[in-house]
């Protein structure tokens, strides 16, 4: 599935995109510091993961992970530059695209997130390769 089928349902959101090669540091990388979804594509455009930054308590306040923070955190039991690292050499990506949509308050992350991950599963009756479950 191309990320632009999947995504197109949320044109009206705000977004942002980021490519990221393997001599860049994800951490420097100046990502969307906001509640939402993103979807991280090879260098061909296909999806190969589906992931949110944002869990709401039940008192309506968020947890401390935005989009920007989730990217950067412990992925794996690695640093996150690393993990990523290891993806597109593992692959053998020279580099992979991260879509960035801010769903709150329009949308809960975690609704949209599913809902993505609805519309791929429909497409391919399998979750996007570095979604370990859902």
């Amino acid at each position: 599935m191309h990320i632009d089928t999947l995504i197109e349902k949320y044109n009206s959101y705000e977004k942002k995109n980021i490519k990221l090669i393997k001599n860049k540091n994800i951490k420097k990388l100046e990502l969307m510091k906001e509640y939402g979804v993103y979807v991280i594509t090879d260098c061909n455009k296909n999806i190969i993961y589906i992931g949110k930054g944002g869990t709401i308590k039940q008192n309506g306040e968020f947890k401390m992970q935005n989009i920007s923070k989730r990217l950067k955190n412990i992925r794996n039991k690695q640093d996150a530059n690393d993990y990523f690292i290891d993806v597109m050499n593992d692959y053998n990506f020279n580099s992979l695209n991260i879509y960035c949509i801010k769903t709150f308050p329009e949308k809960l992350p975690a609704f949209i997130e599913a809902d993505l991950m609805q519309k791929f599963y429909d497409e391919h009756k399998k979750l996007p390769i570095l979604n370990k479950s859902f």
